[in-house]
């Protein structure tokens, strides 16, 4: 995504997708052509510079990096918090990665009813590879089943064991997390288990 949007951005873009080689950043004109290069004005060290972080960033919202990225946030504040020192560059560049990645998880902090609206097009998305996974024979990832998947059941694994514990140590940092975020989780949390006792679904089974 990032390459296409490197393409679109610096005029290399075919429009059919990805078949334009990405310009080389060192080219002193790279992207003045383009009207949608919003760094056309950036000197081309600085924008090798942008696109390395760009990158790191979102390689961050990796979900099979989730906890220990948790785990290392909350060493690097609890680090900080014992020194009394302010974050230095390097630092502040992992809180943010971090909280990018927190972004990209943050359909149970909606309220009430996007949070219900964007569990319902995950759970579709997840169960369009379930059933291309089956139609490939493959293994059926987890929560893709269309068949066995139960939403009330998967949101409140996500919710208890993923979501919450991530959010919280956010609230080590942003203290309004605390009161304005955290209560909702919460109160989702509670939906979803009043929905499960209503249809009899169990997270056990999950």
């Amino acid at each position: 995504h990032i390459a296409h949007a490197f393409q679109v951005m610096l005029g290399d873009d075919d429009h059919n997708g990805w078949k334009s080689p990405p310009r080389r950043f060192s080219h002193v004109n790279h992207g003045r052509v383009s009207s949608l290069n919003l760094l056309c004005n950036v000197q081309p060290e600085q924008l090798k510079s942008i696109r390395a972080k760009m990158i790191d960033a979102v390689l961050h919202t990796d979900m099979s990096k989730h906890f220990a990225s948790v785990s290392s946030m909350k060493a690097l504040v609890m680090n900080h918090n014992e020194k009394s020192t302010e974050m230095d560059e390097v630092s502040t560049w992992k809180v943010l990665c971090f909280m990018l990645h927190l972004a990209d998880i943050s359909n149970p902090a909606k309220p009430d009813p996007l949070y219900k609206v964007w569990a319902d097009r995950c759970l579709e998305e997840f169960f369009a590879q379930g059933d291309k996974e089956k139609e490939l024979k493959l293994p059926v990832s987890p929560n893709c089943d269309r068949v066995t998947t139960k939403k009330a059941a998967s949101q409140i694994g996500f919710l208890t064991f993923v979501v919450l514990p991530a959010y919280e140590v956010l609230a080590l940092i942003l203290e309004p997390v605390e009161y304005r975020i955290l209560p909702v989780i919460q109160s989702n949390t509670e939906h979803w288990k009043g929905e499960e006792e209503k249809s009899g679904e169990s997270t056990t089974e999950q």
